[in-house]
């Protein structure tokens, strides 16, 4: 058997040794609290919310506790547990961005690396090289965190797609029920619509020229969006085809067509020339 055979029996003896250990109750405390500290306070967005909080705990001591019981293997596999995607799920159904999902895993491997490095410093080696061992130790703990990324991201994806698209449902339905005239209460729409309806309205339609790309709804959802602030009204846009959205600016006071122009002239100037149109009226 080579010395370099013997190196590594040495290092995954080691390693089965310090996850034996790790597994007790106390050691998966101490790193949950040490990993959460530092993802919460990175991201106040799940600190402020007692459910999250939860869901994050959950988490990281079943992945934990999983890698754990995988790490004297040579290649790390990624066996996510069902507590790491109830916390994915939880983030897009609060319609929190990928990027805060993509955030508790860039602060997990900061806080994780610290995590090895002290582990590493402080424990009992014997004659084993202390780099070789944070190489093992940080390999395995990349590998999880890259593989849970790329496999939570297509969950809160779908999770975001499927919670959207039934929004957008919902909104649509009653939008069209009401431009057919029939007879919804103004508590029912609010509430369908989340936007105020007590208020003046202007509708405004934009549709995108040329050929029609993946995002042209988002983009048009995206200039209703900064036509509302432009005029400070509410805006409320819902798609209307493939390449077209129907919108309302919502505002205490009424908006002229002169000053939708304007804002929409406003709008181009930032985009430059933008393959979008649109038209209003009060």
């Amino acid at each position: 058997m080579s010395s370099e055979q013997d190196a590594r029996q040495e290092i995954v003896a080691w390693v089965q040794a310090y996850a034996a250990r790790t597994a007790r109750q106390s050691e998966l405390d101490a790193f949950v609290t040490r990993v959460d500290d530092t993802i919460m306070a990175a991201i106040p967005e799940i600190a402020r919310d007692p459910a999250l909080v939860r869901d994050l705990h959950a988490s990281t001591r079943s992945q934990f506790q999983i890698f754990l019981s995988l790490l004297e293997r040579p290649a790390q596999e990624v066996l996510l547990p069902p507590q790491a995607v109830d916390l994915a799920l939880s983030l897009a159904r609060r319609q929190l961005d990928l990027g805060v999902l993509l955030q508790v895993y860039r602060s997990a491997s900061s806080a994780v690396w610290e995590y090895f490095t002290e582990v590493v410093r402080t424990a009992d080696t014997g004659d084993l090289d202390r780099t070789d061992l944070l190489v093992y130790l940080w390999g395995h703990g990349g590998a999880w965190i890259n593989g849970a990324v790329e496999q939570l991201i297509q969950v809160f994806s779908a999770e975001r797609e499927a919670t959207l698209q039934g929004a957008i449902a919902r909104r649509s339905e009653v939008v069209h029920a009401v431009l057919r005239g029939e007879q919804v209460s103004l508590a029912e729409a609010t509430a369908a619509l989340g936007h105020p309806v007590r208020e003046h309205h202007t509708a405004v339609v934009l549709w995108e020229d040329g050929e029609v790309v993946p995002d042209v709804l988002s983009r048009l959802a995206g200039v209703v969006g900064a036509l509302g602030a432009a005029l400070e009204a509410s805006a409320l846009s819902i798609p209307a085809g493939r390449a077209e959205a129907w919108a309302w600016l919502t505002s205490r006071t009424p908006i002229d067509a002169a000053a939708v122009r304007e804002a929409v002239d406003g709008v181009v100037a930032e985009q430059g020339d933008p393959p979008w149109r649109g038209a209003g009226g009060c």
